[in-house]
């Protein structure tokens, strides 16, 4: 008996518009598909094949990186392997793309979203990679035609991943979520915290979402939750510094400000301070917006002016609790400087912080604030600026500390009082200094890297 002949199977391929009819999509989201990848998708046959969307869905080829050959003698350091992961991520981008597609027009919940979702994912691998790239801040920048995703490394912005247009609202709505921001309030920005465990260590992320012209712009500043637990003598600060700085916080009463640059680490210092403080004879409150560090053992209020919770009212109920030390978070308005001397009128040592590059801009600042020159000498205690800063010969970044205690120094009291000019107070303050000779580290921009 003769054999039966083999009948290959014939394939036909897919049209645009046959692919977007099946799929209910137009011919325009369809060419996006053929963009992201190769339209390779066939019919095949016997008859009566029941086709599903997840089958279809199949024949689009994913979009392939090729990886740069490493060298298999050395290992991979932490920044390559963080690297190599996020070239990963592009396969995650081209899921989350065709997903963003077959859903479109849909509402979507965005706490529902699975572990297994491609969105998180995405989030994930960038916060993660982050962390073993020792970055400072992550930016997800909303642009034109995408969204650009950026790390600071050792004071440096990097661009590490394009994210597409497709799915940048779904990307920034994931990072909002996590960090508990209000989604019905979009367009006013935002601050929240997101709480990670990474490295056998925990880390408080700081959250930041600013409405923009072609979408949101989020900052993300990673802190590494068990600095403060160091000391400050890790921070970098030198023993002629810091033994005036912890006597004088022993003492009861008065305002001490930490100033530097933005991303400087006055916040870590601070929280530093508070660590080392913290004893069971103690009571510490704190006020912030949002708690960047989780204190144990300090009462840490968070506030949220949009449920009625402002600084104000907070102020109100911890100065009821009699509290020996209280941390402002910042001195940004003429709010937060009268509460930073109600405050310290009370006889409570007050510790807060400014944004500023110098230490005779703090008293300029807290003038402008409406605080008088001779409130500001009778209260202030300790003024300490810190700034960031590489040397030459290393790519590690090294605190350099100076600071300005008024305590017990009738001159600079009376500098302050007859509202002396800036060159004058720099001289005084100079002249009062605690800590090495830094002209020449902040001086040379080649040296200053801010973080």
């Amino acid at each position: 008996m003769d054999a039966e002949p083999v009948v290959e199977e014939k394939e036909e391929r897919w049209s645009a518009r046959e692919v977007a009819r099946f799929l209910s999509l137009s011919v325009r989201e369809i060419e996006q598909l053929r963009r992201i990848g190769t339209l390779s998708a066939t019919k095949r046959w016997p008859f009566g094949w029941r086709y599903s969307s997840a089958s279809v869905m199949g024949y689009f080829e994913s979009f392939v990186v090729e990886a740069p050959p490493l060298s298999t003698q050395e290992p991979l350091s932490a920044e390559e392997s963080a690297r190599a992961n996020l070239m990963a991520t592009f396969e995650l981008i081209k899921e989350a793309e065709v997903l963003a597609l077959t859903r479109q027009g849909q509402e979507e919940d965005y706490d529902d979203y699975e572990d297994a979702h491609p969105i998180v994912k995405i989030v994930n691998v960038i916060l993660s990679n982050a962390i073993d790239m020792e970055a400072s801040d992550i930016y997800f920048e909303a642009l034109r035609e995408s969204m650009r995703v950026r790390f600071r490394v050792k004071g440096e912005l990097r661009e590490v991943l394009p994210i597409p247009k497709l799915i940048q609202g779904r990307v920034t709505r994931r990072v909002m979520v996590m960090a508990d921001i209000d989604l019905a309030r979009l367009f006013v920005p935002q601050v929240g915290t997101i709480r990670v465990k990474h490295s056998r260590r925990d880390w408080n992320l700081r959250v930041t979402t600013i409405p923009s012209l072609y979408g949101h712009t989020v900052n993300v500043r990673l802190l590494n939750g068990s600095l403060p637990q160091s000391g400050l003598e890790a921070l970098g600060m030198l023993p002629e510094l810091l033994v005036p700085l912890e006597d004088a916080l022993e003492q009861k009463g008065g305002l001490f400000v930490f100033v530097g640059p933005s991303a400087s680490g006055t916040t870590t210092t601070v929280a530093t301070c508070l660590h080392s403080l913290n004893k069971v004879e103690r009571s510490i409150y704190t006020i912030e917006q949002p708690v960047e560090y989780e204190l144990p053992g300090i009462t840490q209020i968070q506030l949220n002016p949009f449920c009625g919770h402002t600084l104000d009212k907070a102020l109100k109920t911890v100065l009821r609790a009699r509290p020996d030390i209280l941390f402002l978070g910042s001195i940004h308005d003429t709010e937060s400087a009268r509460a930073a001397v109600e405050a310290t009128e009370a006889g409570i040592t007050v510790l807060t912080t400014m944004r500023c590059t110098n230490i005779p801009t703090v008293f300029t600042f807290l003038e402008r604030y409406g605080i008088p020159p001779q409130t500001q000498a009778r209260l202030v205690q300790v003024v300490v600026n810190q700034c960031l800063a590489r040397s030459q010969d290393s790519e590690t970044q090294q605190a350099f500390f100076e600071s300005c205690p008024l305590r017990n120094f009738d001159e600079m009291h009376d500098l302050v009082a007859m509202r002396a000019p800036r060159w004058k107070l720099e001289e005084g303050i100079k002249r009062y200094r605690f800590g090495p000779a830094l002209e020449e580290q902040l001086v040379n921009p080649r040296l200053r890297a801010d973080s």
